[in-house]
C-alpha cells in the first residue's frame, strides 16, 4: 500500500508500507514504512505510531520517547538479524 508523506522539509514523498505490528498486548500499533527520496537516489526505512484520527483515517504520529522509539528499534533489529540466520 503506498501513501504520501509530507516530510520535515515540507516536500511530499512516496511511502509503501512494510507492517503494520503491536508489540506485545499494547493497545498501541506501530508501522514499518520506506520513503523514497527521489533526489538522493535512496530509501528510507521508519518507524512510527499508526493512530485513527478524528476523521476515521489513519494517520502516521512520530514516537517522541526516546526509550521507546530505542526499545522498537531493538525490536526490529533482532527480528532482522534472526530472519538472516535463517
Amino acid at each position: 500500500m503506498s501513501f504520501n508523506v509530507l516530510t520535515e522539509n515540507k516536500q511530499f514523498k512516496n511511502g509503501d508500507v512494510i507492517a503494520v505490528f503491536k508489540v506485545n498486548n499494547s493497545p498501541k500499533k506501530y508501522i514499518m514504512y520506506s520513503v523514497e527520496d527521489y533526489d538522493e537516489d535512496e530509501s528510507k526505512i521508519l518507524i512510527s505510531y499508526l493512530e485513527k484520527g478524528n476523521n476515521g483515517y489513519d494517520k502516521i504520529v512520530s514516537i517522541e520517547n526516546p526509550l521507546e522509539r530505542k526499545k522498537i528499534i531493538s525490536l526490529i533489529k533482532n527480528m532482522i538479524e534472526e530472519g538472516a540466520k535463517i
